[in-house]
């Protein structure tokens, strides 16, 4: 079985002061839900892990209920592989961003 590489982006965390979790902790239960390779990236929420399981629906449902089970935080999980991140920068539009 391959492990896929996934970036999970956790919405409204340490925002204007809201929900803050600081990303020790959050790598800490992520590597207790026994997901591998997890990194963080600032305090921004996000997390790059590996893992064996290829649905993404029982991904979020079990990250969303153990934030909560473990920090009295709901939140909303965005979960994306690395290949749809590829895909989505590939198929930018021309020009895209270059208006202010």
């Amino acid at each position: 079985m391959k492990k896929i590489d996934y970036l999970v982006l956790l919405r409204g965390i340490n925002v204007g002061g809201n929900n803050i979790i600081k990303m020790n902790e959050l790598n800490k239960i992520f590597i207790e839900m026994g997901f591998l390779d997890v990194k963080s990236y600032i305090q921004s929420g996000n997390i790059l892990f590996r893992d064996f399981e290829k649905n993404k629906t029982k991904l979020r449902e079990k990250i969303e209920k153990t934030i909560f089970e473990k920090l009295d935080i709901k939140i909303n999980v965005l979960i994306l592989t690395i290949s749809e991140i590829k895909d989505i920068l590939s198929n930018i539009p021309k020009k895209f961003g270059d208006e202010k």
